[in-house]
């Protein structure tokens, strides 16, 4: 998804408000110098549903929902 927004909404001038990216965390996660990330790191938000550490995600706001009480 961040390679998409680079190509479609960067390279054109653009900028997200904001990602939602929703994962178990367990894949590679993209570093900060990458995709044109250095503009929206900040308005990353990872919502996690498995991964109790997520340490491979080196930028954003984790949000783990296994964790939020019922």
């Amino acid at each position: 998804p961040f390679k998409w927004v680079q190509e479609n909404l960067i390279k054109k001038g653009k900028q997200p408000a904001f990602i939602i990216y929703f994962t178990d965390a367990y894949g590679d996660a993209p570093e900060r110098n990458e995709y044109g990330l250095r503009d929206y790191a900040n308005r990353v938000m990872w919502i996690i549903t498995e991964n109790d550490s997520a340490d491979n995600i080196k930028f954003g706001k984790k949000i783990f929902i296994d964790k939020i009480p019922d």
